[in-house]
């Protein structure tokens, strides 16, 4: 997955890539926040994580951060 998103950021002209983290484990977030990091590093532009809370959600902004 990641490949595919340095291919598409490599590519692409004029597009928003968005990618989604889905782990099948809902208890495990961190592997899930440390992919996300590694798809925003790659290039896409939004990552979408499935979280069960709204805390988690600003624990895992935290932790994937900001390219910009």
């Amino acid at each position: 997955m990641i490949d595919n998103i340095h291919a598409a950021a490599d590519a692409r002209t004029d597009m928003v890539l968005i990618a989604r983290c889905l782990l099948p484990t809902p208890t495990v977030r961190t592997p899930r926040c440390s992919t996300g990091r590694r798809l925003s590093e790659a290039g896409a532009d939004a990552v979408w994580i499935g979280l069960p809370t709204a805390q988690d959600y600003v624990k895992a902004a935290g932790m994937i951060g900001s390219r910009s």
